[in-house]
């Protein structure tokens, strides 16, 4: 008996329909979405099978689309997923049950403000089916093979009756489903947070130990030469230096136009802030005592101008004192 109503019917449906193929919009809605946004539809739907097109026509901009079945079942879907990436999510759900499907369109990664389209189709003469068909089990899907100018037509000839819901409208199952998966999340990064912090620690550590090491080798350097020997940014520098000062590792001390950094258990010495020529001077000064500025030149192979030069600066910086013509160390029995 059911056979003979449902055969009767559908003949009475393949007269009705001379176009039964054709597809039929049911509901599209054009909307505005920021990143990290949730947009929330509901439809109604009594096809067997029905397509879900999500457009936003800009590949920088990524959506995603996720499907709620009314039995429980959810896919996500993004754009790629028919093999192109144009702004473009075309999906056909086949094996549906009737019933009211949702759906979720996400925000993953917009700038600034992203319009976009969302249409939801079902073809007529597949509703017989249903007649004969009934799906107990989670949906299957596959990309939809449209082309770009029919799917444009579609959206702009449809009429915009699509209802947005609000999170707290949706099925319990839903609202479980979706909770339960930030929960999820969350604990995950509860659970991976110690180890994300001992490596954050360990990283620090060594970039510190980095530092005390080369201002324990050369004592006396500016910052901008130990920025230069460890490569590491100003900035960076300057943090880290100002926690190893802080906790008493290092002294620094602003001389001769630079600030220098020492270990904190070495005295400061201006000597130590020396570099290049005025370095060997002062090393020839130690080993041989007083000189005249024409004896250094001879022994470092310079003019007598440039040795002059130099030691006029470092006798401002109060390293040397000049007695007559000859020069020694400032403060030392060597004078």
């Amino acid at each position: 008996m059911r056979l003979v109503l449902s055969l009767g019917l559908i003949f009475a449906l393949l007269l009705t329909h001379a176009a039964a193929a054709k597809e039929i919009g049911i509901k599209t809605v054009n909307d505005y979405i920021k990143q990290g946004e949730s947009h929330w539809y509901t439809s109604y739907v009594t096809s067997h099978t029905f397509d879900v097109y999500l457009v936003w026509n800009n590949p920088s901009s990524s959506l995603t689309l996720t499907v709620y079945s009314p039995d429980g079942f959810s896919k996500t879907y993004s754009d790629g997923y028919d093999g192109r990436i144009d702004g473009k999510i075309r999906v056909r759900i086949a094996d549906a049950m009737p019933g009211y499907w949702f759906f979720r369109v996400y925000g993953e990664r917009v700038d600034g403000v992203q319009r976009y389209s969302l249409a939801v189709y079902e073809a007529k003469l597949l509703l017989i089916f249903l007649l004969l068909t009934y799906p107990v089990s989670a949906f299957s899907d596959q990309p939809v093979n449209i082309s770009d100018e029919k799917l444009q037509k579609i959206l702009e000839e449809d009429d915009a009756n699509e209802i947005r819901i609000t999170f707290w409208d949706l099925p319990l199952w839903i609202k479980v489903q979706y909770i339960l998966g930030i929960l999820g999340g969350l604990i995950a990064v509860w659970k991976l947070l110690p180890v994300v912090i001992a490596k954050f620690r360990s990283f620090l550590s060594s970039k510190r130990l980095q530092i005390l090491n080369v201002v324990a080798e050369n004592p006396g350097m500016s910052i901008a030469e130990l920025e230069r020997a460890l490569e590491m940014n100003r900035s960076t520098l300057r943090y880290y230096l100002r926690q190893l000062e802080g906790e008493g590792l290092v002294n620094t001390v602003r001389y001769g136009g630079s600030r220098c950094v020492f270990p904190a258990d070495m005295p400061f010495e201006p000597s130590y802030s020396l570099k290049g020529r005025k370095k060997d001077i002062l090393e020839l000064l130690k080993e041989n005592g007083r000189m005249t500025a024409k004896e250094i030149a001879g022994r470092l192979n310079l003019s007598v101008k440039t040795v002059l030069y130099h030691l006029s600066e470092m006798e401002e910086l109060g390293i040397i004192i000049k007695d007559g013509k000859k020069y020694g160390l400032h403060c030392t029995d060597k004078i």
